[in-house]
């Protein structure tokens, strides 16, 4: 998932908290064990795993919205054709 979608999706959810695993891509389970187990073990029994960060919604339209408004179209727009 691209970055900018994961902070797009957290900003939209206010419950929603971003774990970025520094070095991990795919799989952070193979590639980053030692942080990413532990992080879903803290996850699971309640808390958030440190370093879990909301992220603030902001004015910046997301870029799906952006894309239309400049196209003159709206999402119910996009939502009937899809």
């Amino acid at each position: 998932i691209p970055m900018g979608g994961s902070r797009e999706w957290v900003q939209g959810n206010p419950n929603a908290r971003l774990l970025v695993i520094e070095g991990a891509g795919h799989f952070p389970h193979v590639e980053k064990p030692e942080v990413y187990f532990p992080a879903v073990e803290k996850f699971l029994s309640g808390s958030w795993p440190k370093g879990a960060v909301t992220i603030p919604p902001s004015t910046v339209i997301p870029s799906a919205a952006r894309d239309l408004s400049q196209n003159g179209r709206d999402s119910s727009a996009l939502r009937a054709s899809e």
